[in-house]
């Protein structure tokens, strides 16, 4: 599991219970830590690169600063509520995590609190991402819906129902702001216009599942 950080030639990483980060010119960590008792489901970095945030099979979401060094652990909700995926918002200090129960909390990471918890479709949130200016986040879950959640609106519409596949893994286009990719376990991936009420194009891809 890897993910890389714009405009530095760095790259997360997590294998196990460890995540470490790596630079272009040096072959060995520059910085790691373990922060889980269990599996690093999920890792992302912040928009100014200062934090590194991880979730796991042991419940567990921690943000690592850069700077410091140190850590802030946000929940220890121990193994029978998994972290699969966190996304930060690409214009603020926010941090985006779903529950085992379909709902989203936004943590506000200056602040150390959450701030706002959106419900989903009563599924496990398996996928999140934010839209360039994080007006907007899509999610998926373990059932196969995806959702939409306008922060201007403060509204949650879907644009795929359920039951299909699992959700395994979702983001919006660089550049397109109203399009959004969703790939699924049975290796379909699914492009939608959220501005056409969710319009669809498939794609088959994979015989099994598929990343993005």
């Amino acid at each position: 599991m890897t993910t890389n950080v714009k405009q530095r030639p760095r790259l997360a990483a997590a294998t196990d219970t460890k995540w470490f980060v790596l630079a272009e010119d040096t072959p060995s960590p520059i910085s790691s830590a373990s922060t889980h008792t269990n599996h690093v489901q999920c890792i992302t970095w912040s928009l100014n690169n200062k934090f590194v945030a991880t979730g796991g099979l042991d419940g567990k979401i921690v943000v690592s600063s850069m700077d410091t060094s140190s850590t802030i652990p946000i929940i220890d909700e121990g193994e029978k509520k998994p972290i699969h995926t966190l996304a930060f918002a690409k214009s603020t200090g926010i941090l985006a995590y779903g529950s085992g129960q379909g709902t989203i909390s936004m943590f506000d990471v200056g602040a150390k609190r959450v701030v706002k918890t959106i419900n989903g479709f009563n599924a496990a949130i398996m996928s999140l991402g934010f839209d360039k200016g994080s007006e907007q986040l899509v999610f998926g879950d373990r059932l196969g819906n995806v959702g939409l959640y306008s922060e201007f609106e403060e509204t949650t519409s879907h644009l795929q129902r359920g039951p299909s596949a699992a959700v395994c893994q979702i983001c919006f286009a660089n550049e397109k702001r109203n399009l959004a990719a969703a790939a699924l376990e049975d290796g379909m991936v699914n492009v939608y216009d959220t501005a056409r009420s969710g319009h669809v194009n498939k794609f088959k891809h994979h015989s099994s599942q598929g990343s993005l």
